[in-house]
Parts: structure tokens; sequence; C-alpha cells
């Protein structure tokens, strides 16, 4: 019954470009997960149950970094890990050569110093591995707004578009879990009996950072 004339303003729509996403990895491959602890596999709950869980793939992720601002400081180290049916399946993890100096202040954080990075790959030959990584998942991090940050500043300077659907398992955690002190990685991973036995370092914070995000979805 009522037609409207809707007049866009100029550039209202922008098409994204990136570079397609690469067939095989050259730098980094990814490796079967493993878990460090037994499963209970007569323990009823193991059995996947949230739909969340079971109609999506997830990347889970963490960066180690020179500072906090993404325009000016560095990644130097990616972790990731694979979920798929509400199971870790796969790892990425790398070092990363930021060619410039860590600060000290970031290493007394992550413990990486410049001889750690001084023979891995730079970011340039990274990213398109992690790129595929986590073609067609949904990318999670804890405190998602930092790490993605960095993310899709550097992948745009290298020709990749992350519009990636995204997640936060600490959102999750401040919502589902109440009453905690703090909800630092290591408070939540301790309040739901998972292991973190080496914070601040990438790959393991990843794994830690999805075990919480699958308990939260199961168990709240």
């Amino acid at each position: 019954k009522v037609i409207n004339l809707i007049i866009t303003k100029p550039n209202f729509y922008t098409q994204i470009y990136s570079l397609p996403v690469p067939r095989t990895y050259k730098k980094v491959f990814p490796e079967p997960y493993i878990a460090t602890e037994q499963e209970d596999l007569f323990n009823p709950d193991t059995e996947i149950k949230s739909e969340y869980l079971l109609g999506n793939d997830f990347v889970v992720f963490d960066l180690e970094t020179t500072g906090v601002n993404y325009t000016q400081d560095k990644i130097i180290e990616i972790g990731a890990v694979k979920i798929k049916n509400g199971k870790l399946t796969e790892t990425f993890g790398t070092l990363i050569n930021p060619e410039c100096h860590i600060p000290a202040d970031a290493t007394k954080v992550n413990n990486i110093t410049d001889d750690d990075v001084k023979d891995a790959p730079i970011l340039k030959e990274v990213m398109p591995d992690f790129f595929k990584f986590c073609d067609g998942c949904v990318m999670v991090s804890y405190v998602i707004g930092f790490d993605f940050s960095f993310i899709e500043y550097y992948g745009k300077k290298l020709g990749y578009a992350w519009t990636h659907e995204t997640d936060d398992a600490f959102a999750m955690a401040k919502t589902k879990l109440k009453g905690l002190k703090n909800y630092k990685l290591v408070t939540v991973a301790k309040a739901l009996n998972v292991p973190l036995e080496t914070a601040h370092r990438a790959v393991f914070d990843a794994v830690a950072a999805a075990e919480v995000m699958i308990k939260l979805c199961e168990k709240f």
C-alpha cells in the first residue's frame, strides 16, 4: 500500500575486496589437538548439547603483541584452536618476527624476547595461513576487541578482509558467571576447573579460552 523512495548518500555502499582464501598452507601448518588430560568417556556430560556449539565452527585465538596500540604495535605470536561440534580439533601457533625491537614491558608480560623471534616468520608470511585456518569459522577471543583489532588492521594492510562473525568469551563469562572477584582468564578458568598453566602465551591462552567457552555454553 505504500511506496517509499530512498536516496542513498554517495559511497553509502562500499564493496569489500579481499585476497582469496589460500588453497594450501605455506608457512604455518595446523596440528591435531591433543588433550593434556584424559577425557572421561563414561561421563554423560561429555556429550555436547549446546545448539550454538553444534551449529557453528569456531576459531578461538589469542595474540601476543609488542604493546596495546594496534596501529603502532606489532603481533609477535598467534595461537589458536579450532572447535568443531563442540570439540577441540586443531591448533595453530607460531611466533612472529615483528621486524623491530620488542620492548621490555612487553617481554615482562609474555616472556618473548628478540632472540625468540629472530628466526620466526614475518606477519606477511603467516597471515595467509591464519586466514585459511579461520575460513568459515566464528572467531572468538578473550576480550575480542583487542585481538581482533590487530588482526583486522594488519589483515587489511596485507589484502585480507576479516569480515568473520565474532564472539567474546570474556563477555560470555561476565554474563553467565556471577560473583567472581574479577573476570581475568586465569580467574574464570580456575572457577570452571579449566587448567591454565602457562598464562600469556598465545596457544595456551587460546586453548583455555576455548575450554572456558565450551563449559559456559554447556552448563549455563
